[in-house]
């Protein structure tokens, strides 16, 4: 069995989807489904979910079925046993041991290198998610998704500063750079042991260089690859590889955004696509890492370094100690 295993939301689905297609699969088995067409582009605007992975994910609220779920997988013949799983929230105990413990032979891991941190750091998701109260209803908009997250876990920060009652945006920007934590990220390597046999991707490699990359994984997994389809597989994944620039991008520039409004260097800031969770990103490193604000009163965007050097003032509004760093972790303990 194939155990595809990364960290949230980086293209698990589509790699899933890669290793069918190029197997010169038509169709593939799904725990849920049973055989199923395999679609010939798995794309949609944002992601790859048009193709419906064998993910363990989706059997959250039923963890001990798990084996189950395995075991259908094994029932089949072996070039279509391909399962997915990324972790998500660290509570989830049950489901992150169960899935560590059922990997199977072949472990291909991809995760996002810590020197990346910012490839997450957007108000649009990669993904709608399932509401944080575990249902199975999906978000509507970005912005319900965005307003659930603080709702949950920073309802009595939000009181004390009255955010429902101002629609100041640099009131809002403010409080998410004390409040979040773009450092704090979920990574695999949390639970997977490295010391066991594994392919490890870094997902940069998979965002930029599958069509390379996908030689390594095929000679891991011992297949060929169905070069007849070949050229459409590129073209789709030319396509998909897209989605990922400007996230790739924001984190390959972040470091230099923040030294050059900290010297007062000119760089236009409109090319990265800034919405309020980058640019409380760039508030919050600029509070948390080297004492300072910005007097950000009546600034709706933030457009050039020079702009932002000039607004720069030492941090004295802000007791960053009163700012619990580890909220997220206090409703959702690690196991």
């Amino acid at each position: 069995m194939i155990s595809i295993i990364t960290d949230p939301a980086i293209g698990g689905s589509f790699l899933s989807w890669t290793i069918h297609y190029l197997s010169g699969h038509t169709q593939y088995y799904h725990h849920k489904l049973g055989w199923c067409d395999l679609p010939k582009n798995p794309l949609t605007e944002i992601n790859a979910h048009k193709f419906n992975p064998n993910q363990i994910l989706q059997i959250r609220s039923e963890p001990l079925k798990i084996t189950t779920f395995i075991s259908k997988l094994l029932g089949v013949p072996k070039d279509y046993q391909i399962v997915y799983f990324h972790n998500d929230f660290p509570h989830e105990s049950v489901i992150n041991t169960l899935a560590m413990e059922n990997l199977g032979e072949q472990v291909i891991l991809v995760t996002i290198p810590k020197s990346h941190h910012h490839y997450q750091t957007k108000f649009a998701k990669r993904s709608y998610a399932n509401t944080i109260s575990g249902t199975s209803e999906y978000y509507g908009s970005w912005e319900e998704q965005h307003q659930d997250f603080l709702n949950y876990f920073f309802s009595e920060a939000q009181q004390k500063w009255n955010l429902s009652d101002t629609k100041e945006v640099w009131t809002h920007r403010e409080f998410l750079a004390l409040n979040c934590r773009p450092y704090k990220t979920i990574k695999i390597t949390e639970l997977f042991d490295c010391q066991q046999p594994h392919l490890y991707l870094d997902a940069r490699d998979v965002w930029t260089g599958l069509d390379f990359a996908i030689n390594d994984i095929f000679c891991y997994i011992d297949r060929k690859i169905d070069q007849s389809r070949w050229d459409s597989w590129l073209e789709i994944y030319h396509q998909w590889r897209a989605n990922h620039y400007d996230r790739i991008r924001f984190g390959w520039y972040f470091d230099e955004i923040l030294n050059k409004i900290l010297t007062g260097q000119n760089m236009s800031l409109e090319r990265f696509n800034l919405d309020i969770i980058r640019e409380a990103a760039i508030q919050h490193v600029l509070i948390f890492q080297y004492g300072l604000n910005l007097k950000t009163f009546g600034v709706d965007k933030f457009l050039n370094t020079q702009q932002l050097h000039a607004l720069l003032e030492p941090n004295i509004y802000h007791d960053i100690g009163e700012y619990n760093y580890d909220i997220i972790d206090q409703r959702f303990p690690r196991s």
